[in-house]
């Protein structure tokens, strides 16, 4: 034990998870690999106390504060509470709250929330009647916003 953290399990969480990651052993292997030796490095300098309060990460410094989506005239537009709507075309099946990752759909009623929507939009990707959508301007505004401004993945980087 280290400040609290019980190394070896974490490690051996991270083994695990790495060995999940593939079909056979040869194809996990990589993935092991990288996480034996992140969470070995990781350990070490745990109990070397080579962290001094923080941790540095690449990027801006200092960090700005939490993100805000912005709406057409450049003010923030809080879209927390926007959940998909849905239309007569739905037949109530129930797939919708199946694929929430959040179990935030009422599988009783498709049309009522239990939980709070992450608007990952896999309720309306899964919808085989097309019966779910998002009409909140600022929503959507943000969102084609983000598939406009974010068109290639970042590079994967370990700054351990």
């Amino acid at each position: 034990r280290t400040r609290g953290c019980k190394i070896s399990s974490s490690r051996g969480y991270f083994s695990k998870m790495a060995r999940m990651g593939g079909n056979s052993s040869s194809e996990a292997m990589p993935n092991r690999l990288f996480t034996e030796i992140f969470t070995g490095k990781a350990a070490e300098k745990i109990r070397k106390d080579q962290f001094e309060g923080h941790i540095e990460v690449p990027g801006r410094s200092p960090s700005p504060g939490y993100f805000q989506p912005q709406g057409p005239n450049g003010k923030p537009v809080d879209i927390r509470k926007v959940k998909p709507l849905v239309t007569d075309d739905c037949d109530n099946c129930g797939f919708c709250a199946k694929v929430c990752p959040m179990g935030s759909i009422c599988a009783d009623n498709v049309r009522e929330y239990q939980g709070i929507c992450i608007k990952c939009g896999a309720c309306i990707k899964g919808c085989h009647k097309n019966a779910r959508y998002y009409d909140d301007p600022g929503f959507l505004f943000h969102r084609n916003d983000l598939e406009q401004r974010l068109t290639r993945r970042a590079k994967i980087g370990v700054w351990l």
